[in-house]
């Protein structure tokens, strides 16, 4: 535990934003799902395998490392992964954040600036330096204004996985 706390304590340091999240490369695009633990985002991106098999791989599925560039916003796999140990040593650009939340509709909704934001800082690694909170911070406007992020009411079913495929690929 105090290795991954050092660790993520190091990338934040080095640039990087670690998000709470279960975070796949589909197709060479991450999908990170985030929410508090206990949510489902495990199970979500286990789903995702389960319909799309080899079109999907684990990028990080407890910890992922966000890295804010003029290039682009990628995803990195982190050491440590929660109870499943699913991790790449990877770097993919992000497509899209999915906050979950538990439900029964499936309903995908865009989240406001101001609700992302809310949810962003809820589910990273908070710095308990000033100048680090800065930083967090910007990349937060980056990533709002360049990443779509989502809200679903996730299911237990795979008629989740697809609404949110539909909302971010229009397919």
């Amino acid at each position: 535990v105090y290795t991954g706390m050092i660790f993520l304590e190091l990338a934040q340091r080095h640039g990087l934003l670690p998000l709470h999240g279960s975070a796949i490369n589909y197709k060479g695009d991450v999908i990170l799902f985030s929410a508090p633990s206990g949510t489902g985002k495990s199970t979500h991106a286990r789903m995702w395998k389960h319909l799309y098999g080899d079109d999907v791989t684990w990028v990080n599925d407890d910890k992922p490392l966000l890295e804010v560039t003029t290039d682009g916003i990628f995803v990195y796999g982190a050491p440590f992964s929660g109870q499943y140990s699913s991790n790449t040593n990877a770097k993919k650009p992000l497509k899209a954040i999915v906050f979950l939340k538990q439900g029964i509709t499936d309903n995908v909704e865009v989240l406001t600036e101001k609700d992302a934001l809310k949810h962003l800082m809820t589910n990273t690694l908070r710095p308990n330096e000033a100048d680090l909170w800065d930083q967090a911070l910007n990349q937060f406007e980056q990533i709002i204004g360049r990443i779509p992020i989502y809200m679903l009411d996730a299911s237990l079913s795979t008629s989740a996985v697809k609404s949110i495929k539909k909302a971010i690929y229009g397919e």
